[in-house]
């Protein structure tokens, strides 16, 4: 799957830079520092018309798409990886998506100082996400009991057009857009640029203790190694989060893998303890007595990776329901970045569900009514040991090859 790529200049020199759209951490090649990206909502991008054109530009909203399409139908669950752009715009005329403009021409900041005519997002990412999973646009799963798009990189696009004498005309290359007129309306939803427009890129510095905080490019959470603690962004900057790591007797190469543990409350389902799983998800297990009293934990990946390992990797480790007491010290040990954040973690949970409960035909119809409600999230990185080509939970939480992890990284 493609990642198209930001021009930017560095917020502190000023010098140019390209940022990749998954990109959180920035680090400046020329004055060294970094940054963190902030945004209120999703980011808000647009392609620079040709400097040939002459009159009045109109900036045309898309939605950005790509991640992970889960459809659950005929007692099985259907995926795909979806890779799109879509109107947001309401437009007979328009182009039905943005090819690989993206990808070939340097995609800029939209922001509120800007000029020209940006029109307004008629048509919402939920509606957008909703038609997808319902099978109502191209590119999408056929329609079934319940469908959920899952780690998806959202943000919006906005493609120049122009108005002159001869009518609207694609602002890059000119191409007369036949059938768009004003009649349209058009020219009657400019878009009214707001808090949600605004990025911002908070220095990437421990808020408790100054230190120099660790991570990915891309990844979602930052860890600091001086005081042990997780952070992450929010609009108002940088807030703490709850997490920690699985401790191991495991030796050599090992690769801290995140998982989000999660417990929820699910209506429409006798599902509070982990005795209650064994029963539902027949499990080939003797429910202990002990077990009806220990609260029921699901162990979602907190990254992205192939929807078959995605689901297999957090059925395996929710039936392990690993108890131990993590540890919070970050040392030196090697981090597999979060790019999974913690809303499409909890999204995913209902698919996860549709995989284990048994029988199907009694869960599928169920799926669009369960209501799962979140009340507590804590983010554990679990230690997987280098084997050959793999990576394996010494937990006994299954095995991933290197290569899976690799390409994960490009989702």
């Amino acid at each position: 799957m493609n990642s198209w790529q930001v021009a930017h200049q560095c917020p502190q020199c000023g010098a140019p830079v390209t940022l990749e759209e998954t990109d959180r951490l920035f680090a400046c090649p020329y004055c060294r520092v970094r940054l963190y990206l902030a945004a209120a909502g999703p980011c808000h991008y647009y392609i620079p018309p040709s400097h040939s054109h002459q009159g009045e530009i109109f900036y045309v909203p898309y939605w950005r798409l790509k991640g992970i399409s889960f459809a659950a139908r005929a007692e099985q669950i259907d995926h795909r990886l979806l890779d799109t752009s879509l109107p947001a715009f309401s437009c007979s005329a328009l182009p039905q998506s943005l090819g690989f403009r993206p990808q070939a021409l340097s995609l800029l900041f939209a922001t509120p100082e800007l000029p020209g005519s940006w029109l307004a997002v008629q048509k919402s990412l939920s509606t957008v996400v909703s038609d997808l999973t319902a099978g109502r646009l191209p590119g999408g799963l056929p329609a079934g009991e319940y469908a959920a798009f899952i780690g998806e990189v959202s943000s919006l696009i906005y493609a120049p057009i122009g108005q002159s004498a001869d009518g609207f005309r694609d602002a890059i290359d000119g191409t007369i857009l036949t059938g768009m007129t004003a009649a349209e309306g058009i020219l009657q939803h400019s878009e009214s640029r707001g808090p949600s427009w605004q990025h911002s890129f908070v220095p990437a510095l421990c808020p408790a203790c100054g230190w120099d905080l660790e991570g990915d490019r891309e990844s979602l959470v930052l860890l600091c190694s001086h005081c042990d603690t997780a952070w992450t962004a929010s609009p108002a900057g940088l807030r703490s989060m709850a997490w920690g790591v699985s401790p191991t007797v495991a030796k050599g190469e090992l690769l801290q893998v995140p998982f989000w543990r999660l417990e929820v409350a699910v209506d429409g389902l006798e599902l509070t303890s982990y005795a209650d799983l064994i029963r539902q998800a027949n499990i080939p297990k003797v429910a202990a007595p002990a077990w009806n009293e220990r609260r029921l934990c699901f162990w979602l990946p907190a990254f992205k990776i192939r929807p078959q390992l995605f689901l297999r990797l957090a059925r395996q480790m929710t039936i392990k329901q690993i108890v131990d007491e993590p540890e919070r010290r970050v040392g030196s040990r090697r981090f597999y970045p979060v790019t999974l954040p913690l809303a499409e973690a909890l999204e995913s949970l209902t698919v996860l569900l549709a995989t284990m409960i048994m029988p199907k035909k009694r869960i599928f119809p169920l799926l669009p009514h369960l209501k799962i409600t979140l009340q507590d999230a804590v983010l554990i990185f679990q230690p997987f040991a280098a084997q050959g080509q793999d990576f394996v939970a010494p937990s006994g939480g299954g095995a991933v090859h290197r290569n899976a992890f690799r390409w994960g990284r490009q989702l």
